[in-house]
């Protein structure tokens, strides 16, 4: 019952962004994205996929949950066990705001569809002033082309501006690590009214979960992030 325990532990900065399960009954399985800001200021994977199976009976449980770097890696994990990618898609569309650019649309669209494609190795949070970023390198099970196999990606984000995604491929680990050691804040345009009405980019502290996601424990340490 580790995932359970992990889940009831109010005192953990850390809050359920959206789901769903059977409306009625409770019985079937239940799909939730949760985030925990302790680890994400310990630049570790810091989204996390929960799936739950209450036997019909009410006789069984079975928990699983997975760590992921970025929210659209969680979901498709979450589709991996069985989730409606559409659901969750129009879910974390009420919850975070649209990215910065056509770009990092395409690779938020690779990330969520993804399915056992990208085998993630390494991936890190950091900030330096008011530039954050966040990586991920991963092993491309079909990569475009055969002699770059490693794929590294990018969300990046300056001062209250959207969040970019990049995605490129390397021959190497090395390689990707180069790129990512030397990539530079990317231009950023500013939030236009109706963004700074919705939730930033990732979970606000005084947000909501969407309509569907499952109750949430005490907001008390709730603080605000963006991806």
């Amino acid at each position: 019952m580790q995932v359970l325990d992990w889940l009831a532990d109010y005192e953990r900065d850390r809050v359920v962004l959206y789901g769903y399960g059977p409306p009625d009954s409770g019985t079937g399985d239940h799909y939730y994205l949760a985030y925990d800001h302790g680890r994400q200021h310990e630049g570790r994977a810091a989204f996390f996929g929960v799936h739950l199976h209450i036997d019909p009976n009410r006789t069984s449980l079975r928990a699983e949950m997975q760590d992921q770097p970025m929210p659209e890696l969680a979901e498709n994990w979450l589709a991996s066990r069985g989730a409606d990618r559409g659901r969750l898609r129009r879910l974390a569309d009420d919850v975070f705001l649209p990215l910065g650019d056509p770009e990092s649309t395409e690779v938020e669209s690779l990330l969520r569809e993804s399915g056992h494609r990208f085998d993630v190795v390494d991936s890190r949070s950091t900030q330096d002033g008011d530039h954050f970023q966040t990586y991920a390198v991963a092993t491309d099970r079909t990569p475009p082309d055969p002699d770059r196999p490693v794929a590294a990606f990018v969300s990046s984000r300056t001062g209250e501006a959207p969040s970019r995604l990049r995605a490129a491929h390397f021959p190497t680990r090395e390689a990707a690590a180069e790129w990512i050691r030397g990539a530079k804040p990317l231009p950023q345009p500013a939030p236009t009214r109706s963004e700074a009405a919705r939730l930033d980019s990732r979970p606000a502290g005084t947000a909501q979960p969407a309509a569907e996601a499952t109750p949430s424990p005490p907001e008390t340490n709730r603080r605000p992030h963006r991806r």
